[in-house]
């Protein structure tokens, strides 16, 4: 079983991730489509989409000279994915919700860097257009686990192209318990408030989701949600506190908190830092892909040759090396922290499985992201 070795990571803060993954979901509203990024009819397949109509000529792309306007996380914005011919301005995202507040004004930005359970937002609003990464000469490049990832495609096309990849863990300090091992561990009356967990209903609900063993824990039928309600009630004598994302870390490190998750990238170290013999399991993770995604409006021939220079080996790993999260090509996992690095980034998937957001309406079925936020508002209360 793969386990993270827990390198020091110091030039990344990845804590803004699940913050932000809440912040995609609190826009799904009624009628909103964010479980369609699991659909479309390219499930099974390993090619790369239907072709599509007026993406520009693999000459047009590789002739292409200008600056490519990206909306993105700032940790993304490296040197190594310009050239000389084809360079980006950037301006930086503060929340997931800019995607589309920024760019109401077609042509605004080309690309936005964007985690893949957002794209159906940006399809409901009309905002981004597919891409054919058959005009792509560094697409091969990709691992197939992310090529292939139902995740990235809808209706038949390809909307996204995988950037970088991570997930998120469950920290614990040596100094007060072991390692937890299953989630009966969790409810051990020694971590009777010991346990932390942020203020994120779609992280901490799709957590228990995978805890309680539901088989689609974005799509959570009303029979399974309520299962997963009543395992959190029986949980709430575990609380300490629900925080929000970057107060883990002086929980921990103070004594006061023995477990937190989900948690994202150097909360374990900071409370390192601060005293604490933090170490990470997989228990309950599930993993996470931002992609380069094009805009309606978009200089499309600049754009595709910007998305095409983040797939070489040497640009993924000058993204790795400044931001600590993890390349979508293997082969450029060797400037990966040493305690952090993996075979294959497979390995973790299989344990941490890679997913889109929770359904914004009943109609398939499963139960709306709306009732997941009033879910987690009663729980609070009570806590």
């Amino acid at each position: 079983m793969f386990e993270p070795r827990n390198a020091p990571i110091t030039r990344r803060n990845l804590i803004e991730r699940g913050a932000r993954t809440a912040s995609v979901l609190a826009l799904a509203g009624p009628g909103s489509q964010l479980i369609a990024a699991c659909g479309g009819d390219d499930s099974g397949g390993g090619g790369n989409g239907s072709a599509v109509v007026g993406a520009p000529s693999s000459e047009e792309i590789a002739n292409a000279k200008g600056t490519a306007k990206v909306l993105g996380w700032e940790y993304y914005e490296v040197p190594e994915f310009e050239s000389s011919k084809v360079k980006a301005r950037w301006g930086y995202l503060g929340t997931n919700e800019d995607t589309i507040t920024k760019t109401q004004q077609e042509g605004t930005f080309d690309l936005t860097t964007i985690l893949t359970a957002y794209d159906p937002q940006l399809r409901k609003v009309g905002r981004i257009d597919p891409i054919d990464p058959g005009r792509l000469s560094n697409y091969n490049n990709v691992d197939a686990i992310f090529r292939n990832h139902p995740t990235i495609r809808f209706d038949g096309q390809v909307w996204v192209i995988p950037l970088q990849w991570g997930y998120g863990y469950l920290e614990y300090d040596k100094r007060q318990t072991s390692k937890p091992t299953s989630f009966d561990d969790l409810f051990s009356p020694k971590l009777r408030k010991k346990i932390g967990l942020p203020d994120d209903p779609y992280t901490v609900i799709t957590t228990f989701a995978i805890l309680t063993d539901k088989p689609k824990p974005n799509s959570l039928t009303q029979r399974e949600f309520d299962d997963v309600l009543e395992t959190l009630d029986r949980f709430r004598p575990q609380l300490l506190t629900i925080h929000a994302y970057g107060e883990e870390p002086a929980i921990i490190a103070r004594g006061d908190m023995a477990v937190d998750f989900p948690a994202y990238g150097p909360s374990f170290l900071t409370a390192r830092d601060g005293g604490a013999q933090t170490e990470i399991t997989l228990l309950g993770a599930f993993s996470y892909l931002d992609c380069m995604t094009l805009y309606k409006g978009a200089d499309a021939p600049v754009a595709y040759k910007y998305v095409d220079q983040t797939l070489t080996v040497a640009a993924q790993r000058a993204c790795v090396t400044k931001g600590a999260a993890f390349p979508v090509i293997d082969s450029a996992k060797n400037v990966v922290p040493p305690e952090l690095r993996y075979d294959s980034s497979q390995e973790i998937i299989d344990q941490a499985p890679l997913l889109s957001g929770p359904p914004a309406d009943a109609s398939g079925g499963f139960v709306p992201f709306s009732e997941w936020v009033e879910a987690w508002e009663s729980f609070k209360a009570g806590v």
